[in-house]
């Protein structure tokens, strides 16, 4: 990223609040879309292209004629200019219940693509709405399996519902741009696990959401919902806090979960590999893969520039007047088109979850 990324603003203005621009809710943009020639599916193009005159969102036990992509590293170039990362979202219904399942995988072509780490980045999260809210139910990942409960467990623990607003991306109807603190509670393993009973304690986290146009690595320019969800809330519940992570969404009506990133703040350390939020963003930063993130200006205020490698926001809590830096770590845009069937996708979506999340 050669140009300085960094927004210099108060906690309430980095998050849209100051936009009176409306959308759609969360159910419009979950899931992949198809064109259409009357309401059979047109095979030769996608949403977004010249020639798709009509669309619908895809159903249950359809195959998805296109998938998408992540994009190379500088380094590792796709003859097509795709990246080896396969994406689909895609509902599938068990029963007399529905769900969305986000896989990302291997691609399903041969591709001269295929670099070192492919088989680290094969996974899935399941979403779904109800009446008020979008939320991710769960998700899975060579890190490690994962589901994210709420109070909603109290009802009934047995019940895939416990899952419900666990994890929370924005309304379900129309929407502008706000906040919120939702209770839920981690839970590390597979769903079925989770069945017996309820958490003793839930964790409050702020999430954050808003409607935007917003350009994608590919070029295209698309109307999107970008949901910021924080591991934890402040104490009056007005903002994320002492939060020191992020991971940040963009939600498409063409394609449903379009991309994703995850920030940190400019004290935090990754536990594992001990690296700085600063030097992770500065590494991610020279891959290429990603173009800038949401809300992102073209200079760089003064005082500022000894940061203008790295993508950067700055964040001012309005109670405490605290300031930090906060660095994209890490990014996953998958708004690359490639016109392949995906049935082998299709297939690894319906594997990938545990029955737990219909139940």
């Amino acid at each position: 990223m050669k140009r300085t990324l960094l927004l210099a603003c108060t906690f309430a203005l980095s998050h849209g609040h100051a936009h009176a621009q409306k959308a759609a809710g969360m159910a419009h943009f979950m899931t992949m879309n198809i064109c259409t020639k009357g309401d059979a599916i047109d095979p030769d193009h996608a949403p977004g292209e010249p020639g798709c005159t009509h669309m619908r969102p895809i159903r249950d036990g359809e195959i998805p004629p296109y998938f998408l992509t992540n994009f190379p590293s500088h380094a590792n170039h796709c003859p097509d200019g795709g990246g080896p990362i396969a994406k689909i979202n895609i509902p599938i219904k068990r029963g007399d219940t529905t769900r969305i399942v986000s896989l990302y995988s291997h691609r399903p072509e041969d591709t001269a693509c295929h670099g070192p780490g492919t088989s680290d980045k094969i996974g899935a999260s399941i979403e779904w709405h109800d009446a008020e809210y979008g939320f991710i139910m769960g998700s899975w990942s060579p890190v490690g399996l994962s589901n994210f409960l709420s109070p909603l467990c109290e009802k009934d623990p047995t019940r895939s519902s416990r899952f419900f607003r666990g994890w929370v991306l924005g309304p379900t109807r129309s929407l502008g741009a706000g906040g919120q603190v939702f209770q839920s509670k981690l839970a590390v393993g597979k769903a079925d696990e989770a069945a017996a009973a309820c958490p003793a304690k839930y964790h409050p986290g702020y999430t954050a959401w808003r409607p935007t146009d917003f350009t994608y690595t590919s070029g295209a320019t698309l109307n999107s919902i970008i949901s910021d969800h924080y591991a934890s809330a402040a104490k009056d519940q007005n903002g994320p806090g002492k939060s020191e992570q992020l991971e940040r969404t963009y939600w498409t009506r063409e394609y449903g979960l379009t991309r994703w990133e995850k920030w940190a703040r400019d004290d935090w350390h990754n536990p594992r590999s001990g690296m700085a939020s600063q030097a992770l963003a500065s590494t991610l930063g020279k891959t290429g893969t990603c173009s800038k993130p949401w809300g992102m200006p073209e200079t760089t205020p003064p005082g500022l520039a000894r940061h203008a490698s790295t993508p950067t926001e700055l964040h001012t809590d309005p109670v405490t007047g605290e300031r930090h830096l906060w660095y994209m770590t890490l990014c996953d845009d998958y708004s690359h088109i490639v016109h392949h069937p995906a049935d082998r996708l299709t297939k690894e979506a319906d594997e990938a979850a545990s029955p737990a999340f219909w139940h």
